[in-house]
């Protein structure tokens, strides 16, 4: 009898033990999920022992909605529309402002236009339930075709919003905060990882920790520490006709809150601390090249609307 009743005290303990959670991505059929991405990016250079900074503001509002069905490979599928996208540039006293929503300016500028024709076109996406987006449906013609249209941009220009607003750049929004669920089940305090691009339009790439901290009336709270290296597949751009190559390293750190029973973040705030270079390659602008030493400040902030 004693060794039946310690047997079943350590049978009780033991599944105590495996109990856990199963975090996944998994939004509730035909509701639609709203979310708004701010990201501001503050860069310092010093050029020639002269020093400058500049801010960028990029906005963008997305709208998810379970469509209830999958794909060929039985992933759900989800409709999607970007509602509005907000890119704001500030140099010293210079201040550029670009607005999906063309009746917000006095001016209207060949960007704002071409936003203004990305937003409201509904597109489809499979999202697994790790949170990682497998397929982009219709989401590239829209950015070909708006940026083609637009007067005075040409189409060499299309490759460039597609990387901010396309397939590529969806994914790098988007799965910031969808691709973060692990494969196990986890307790209060477990952690584990994951890697990830960005969607700051800096080539860098993100080795990511998450750390279950609470859970309390169905919102979890995560903890993320992540470190940051150079994306050296894509670290070299064209800057006004010049090659422009970086090199980066930092950390992130930040914490998200999302519902328990739908993986679906409601609230998240990452902030970045980047330092390195960027060596412009020599040129007809630049003979001899340069080399500047640069740092960033990333603060993104995500809320459920």
């Amino acid at each position: 009898m004693i060794n039946y009743i310690k047997l079943s005290v350590i049978a009780v303990f033991s599944l105590l033990l495996i109990e856990g959670y199963v975090l996944k991505f998994e939004l509730l059929p035909r509701k639609p999920y709203k979310q708004r991405t701010v990201i501001t990016t503050i860069t310092k250079q010093t050029v020639e022992g002269v020093k400058s900074e500049n801010a960028q503001l990029a906005s963008v509002t997305t709208t998810l909605i379970p469509s209830g069905k999958r794909d060929g490979k039985g992933v759900p599928l989800y409709d999607l529309t970007y509602d509005e996208i907000t890119m704001e540039t500030r140099q010293g006293e210079h201040i550029l402002i670009v607005h999906s929503d063309t009746n917000r300016l006095r001016k209207v500028d060949p960007t704002s236009v071409i936003l203004s024709q990305i937003v409201k076109k509904p597109f489809q996406a499979s999202i697994d339930s790790a949170g990682f987006i497998r397929e982009v449906y219709k989401l590239e013609g829209i950015v070909k075709a708006a940026t083609v249209s637009a007067s005075g941009i040409a189409e060499v220009y299309a490759k460039q919003y597609s990387e901010s607003f396309g397939d590529n750049g969806l994914a790098k929004n988007l799965e910031m905060v969808t691709q973060i669920w692990p494969d196990t089940v986890v307790n209060i305090g477990d952690s584990w990882t994951n890697t990830q691009y960005t969607p700051t339009g800096l080539p860098i790439i993100l080795e990511n920790q998450y750390t279950l901290t609470e859970i309390k009336d169905g919102i979890g709270i995560l903890d993320v520490n992540s470190s940051v290296k150079t994306d050296y597949e894509n670290n070299t751009m064209n800057l006004d006709g010049m090659n422009a190559t970086y090199t980066l390293k930092g950390h992130r750190k930040g914490r998200m809150a999302f519902e328990v029973s739908t993986g679906w973040v409601i609230e998240a705030e990452l902030n970045d601390e980047i330092e390195g270079r960027m060596e412009i390659a020599p040129s007809f602008q630049i003979p001899e090249g340069m080399t500047i030493p640069i740092e960033l400040e990333n603060s993104i902030l995500v809320h459920a609307l």
